[in-house]
């Protein structure tokens, strides 16, 4: 996916028009569109406007052109956040400890379930990796 579909699909699950974009960058509507349609490109100081309203980083707008020359490897393109999932991150941090073990607890379950390859998820291990107090605590 290409910068243009990228920025496009960052507005679309911000629940923006472009025409709502353009007025919060001080641009018309029909540039907005241009940027989607791939005819034109912001200048720098449009792009860190557009990444802040749009809550998405450089990495998400642009992995694609750099997988494509070779700047990116798998991995990295792999750890790129997509909008929702950032939400989800968000959301998670808000959570109490309690409630953050709860969704651990969940996830654990539903990658037993539902998961790509039934890969497991070490809830256990995971809480002494990141705290070691936490033995035995589930």
């Amino acid at each position: 996916m290409a910068f243009k579909n990228r920025l496009k699909e960052a507005r679309s699950s911000k629940g923006l028009t472009q025409e709502q974009l353009g007025l919060q960058l001080n641009i018309a509507k029909s540039t907005v569109a241009g940027y989607e349609r791939g005819s034109s490109e912001p200048d720098m100081a449009k792009l860190q406007k557009i990444m802040q309203i749009l809550q998405v980083d450089a990495n998400f707008l642009f992995q694609d052109e750099m997988l494509e020359q070779g700047s990116l490897n798998d991995v990295s393109a792999e750890m790129c956040l997509q909008p929702a999932e950032k939400k989800l991150i968000y959301d998670y941090r808000k959570l109490s400890t309690e409630g953050q073990e709860y969704i651990q607890k969940t996830m654990a379950m539903s990658l037993n379930t539902y998961g790509r390859n039934s890969a497991s998820f070490n809830l256990q291990s995971s809480r002494e990796a990141t705290d070691p107090k936490q033995k035995n605590v589930i």
